[in-house]
């Protein structure tokens, strides 16, 4: 009703604007397509309706359905361009936020790199304004537009001062141009840094005017058409001075080093050769290589009523045949050997000493350092050079230590001479001594040859008379006894014996004679199966009561099995008959090893003896016991002790009386055996 009412005010058409096209529209926009469509229908059905409404109310009127279908066409037309202005609006919106939003980023981005920036000059204002080198920034016109902190230090120089000053100001002005030139050259290059100086040595200059050594490099830049020349400086004076304090202290110990040379080559050759001459070269070749400015080196020795010069370098031969023996007194040689004392001349042009010749050769100065031999001047030292002021105190102190090790090269050289006279000598004495042991041998030779004759004498001519009188007498005693009484018979007993004894006396000097000449044969002996081999021998031959041997394992030997078993042969025999009279007699054979030696032994529980007698045990003839007491000739232990010397041993004993007594002897141990021989 109200629509209807609405439409016939405002007529159709408005109203149909009004009311249907403006929803149909916002709809559309706002929602999508089949909305509009929806609505735009809805609509149409709504004005009919509100048509119908209207005609009922006024029945005279009309209702146009062609109008509705137009009105339809509209709707639908209205849907179709909304719905496209609406997605190209859309589209169109967010083309729109995507290139707002790639603004937004740009923007931010542009801000970032803004305060990168501000922080990177910020950064880079504070390492110029911090750096410990100089920087100094220059235009093409090098007028200087940057001067750090360090650069005002450096210089002495504010950088308001200085900013807007030419470069030359800080450049000594014979290296301006040459700088000039050099930056200029370097703008046209388009490197972009160099180092400047790197053959010599660039200098700079203090406001105050000092000149000091620095390093630099150089750097350009192009900003907006327009070239910047950047030099970083750096102040190298304390490294100048610490070079130069290094390479003083270098030579100072290189010189340390070299006259450190000279003397343990003179020190060497003095161990190595007793020979003055070998010292004296070597001294002279070490210092010519090591000596500074040392231009000629001699030594000189006096001889009679000249000096000689033993050992030189550097000399021409006109000067050696004109200066190589210098009379008493002439030059500064002389005069240094009559004073004694050192002489350092820094310049020939004052000093009266130097002879025409060293003139001649060009000698400017000169050393001159005594030597000396048991205190007197014997020589000196001299070192001369070409060159004014060429030496120095070091020099001096050098020259005194090698004029000491030369007095001792002269004490060897003198003691050598004196060993070789004394080793003429002794090699005459030698001669003689050994002429005197020809002689003598010839002498032992002849008496060996007349006791070799009396050794066979002895077993031969003497022999027949004791077998004469033992025979005879044993004659008398089987045939002619009952004749006798019994002293008779006690006589011929006494004879016999005697005459036994006599032929076993005999026998042992003969032994013992022989012992001196008799080769000795070494092999591997087992004392043990010796010592009991010996004593079974020996067993028919003990009295009543025969001993208990005990052997202690000996070690083995090395010896002449034939000698050594007379010893065992003689010390047994001593051992069985001086424990006849015990009741239980008991002997000990053992040994052991003690260093070189293995020491061995013969140990009885007999009669012994006393040891203030000790020392008579070994002589032929000496007996500690009466012949009626224990029989004997007194010839064994001296066999015995000659045996163990030809052996390279020795012999000694212990004993207590009525205790025992033990024999000891030694021979090489199996090891060394060799030093036996």
């Amino acid at each position: 009703m109200l629509l209807g009412a609405l439409n016939y005010l405002t007529g159709p058409w408005v109203s149909f604007s009004i009311f249907y096209l403006i929803p149909v529209s916002i709809v559309t926009w706002f929602v999508n397509r089949w909305a509009g469509i929806l609505i735009s229908i809805a609509s149409v059905i709504t004005w009919l309706i509100a048509d119908l409404v209207w005609k009922m109310s006024y029945p005279n009127s009309a209702i146009p359905y062609w109008n509705a279908a137009m009105r339809l066409v509209l709707f639908l037309i209205v849907v179709f361009f909304m719905s496209e202005f609406r997605e190209l609006n859309q589209r169109l919106g967010e083309r729109v936020s995507e290139r707002t939003a790639v603004l937004e980023s740009e923007i931010a981005e542009r801000k970032r790199a803004k305060e990168r920036l501000r922080e990177s000059q910020a950064v880079l204002n504070g390492i110029i304004a911090t750096a410990m080198d100089g920087i100094i920034t220059v235009n093409t016109s090098q007028y200087i537009v940057l001067f750090n902190s360090a650069a005002e230090e450096m210089f002495r120089c504010s950088a308001t001062e200085a900013i807007g000053q030419p470069l030359d100001r800080f450049i000594p002005e014979r290296f301006r141009t040459t700088h000039r030139e050099h930056i200029i050259t370097f703008g046209r290059t388009g490197v972009t840094t160099r180092r400047m100086g790197a053959l010599r040595v660039i200098s700079g200059l203090r406001a105050d005017g000092e000149e000091f050594p620095i390093e630099a490099s150089i750097s350009q830049i192009e900003v907006a058409g327009q070239k910047f020349y950047t030099v970083i400086l750096r102040d190298i004076t304390e490294r100048k001075r610490s070079e130069e304090t290094l390479r003083e202290s270098f030579a100072r110990l290189s010189k340390k080093n070299r006259y450190e040379t000279i003397i343990s080559t003179v020190t060497r050759s003095i161990h190595q050769s007793l020979h003055l001459q070998d010292v004296l070269e070597n001294a002279v070749e070490a210092m010519s290589e090591n000596i500074d400015r040392g231009d000629y080196v001699g030594i000189y020795l006096v001889e009679g009523e000249e000096v000689i010069l033993k050992a030189h370098k550097g000399f021409t031969d006109w000067y050696i045949e004109r200066a190589g023996r210098i009379p008493y007194p002439k030059g500064f040689t002389w005069k240094t050997i009559i004073e004694g004392k050192s002489k350092y001349v820094a310049d020939v042009d004052q000093d009266t000493a130097i002879g025409p010749a060293g003139r001649e050769l060009g000698i400017k100065s000169y050393l001159s350092m005594p030597i000396r031999f048991e205190d007197k001047t014997v020589g000196c030292v001299n070192i001369n050079s070409l060159k004014k002021n060429a030496f120095d105190e070091e020099e001096l102190k050098l020259l005194e230590t090698v004029a000491q090790q030369i007095e001792v090269a002269i004490g060897n050289a003198k003691q050598a001479e004196a060993l070789r006279q004394s080793e003429e000598e002794i090699r005459k004495i030698n001669e003689e001594l050994e002429r005197r042991v020809i002689e003598r041998t010839a002498q032992l030779e002849a008496a060996n040859k007349e006791l070799e004759a009396f050794s066979y004498s002895v077993s031969h001519d003497l022999r027949a008379p004791l077998r004469a009188i033992d025979g005879f007498s044993r004659v008398l005693f089987e045939d002619h006894s009952n004749a006798l009484d019994d002293d008779g018979r006690h006589l011929i007993k006494v004879i016999r014996d005697n005459a036994r004894n006599m032929g076993q006396l005999i026998d042992d000097l003969l032994t013992l004679s022989r012992l001196g000449r008799q080769d000795i044969k070494l092999s591997k002996l087992d004392i043990a199966g010796l010592a009991k081999a010996v004593f079974n021998e020996l067993k028919p031959n003990t009295h009543e009561r025969t001993p208990q041997l005990n052997i202690n394992t000996p070690p083995n030997a090395y010896g002449d099995r034939a000698l050594i078993h007379q010893v065992f042969v003689n010390l047994l025999s001593n051992a069985i008959k001086f424990t006849g009279t015990k009741e239980n007699p008991i002997i000990e054979v053992g040994g052991y090893v003690e260093g070189k030696e293995s020491i061995y032994y013969v140990r009885d529980n007999g009669v012994g003896f006393d040891m203030r007698y000790a020392g008579k045990l070994f002589g032929v003839f000496q007996r500690l016991h009466r012949q009626d007491e224990f029989e004997g000739t007194g010839v064994g232990l001296a066999i015995v002790q000659r045996i163990i010397h030809r052996h390279g041993g020795r012999v000694w004993a212990e004993g207590k009386v009525g205790e025992g007594a033990t024999f000891y002897f030694t021979l090489y141990s199996e090891e060394h055996r060799d030093e036996s021989k």
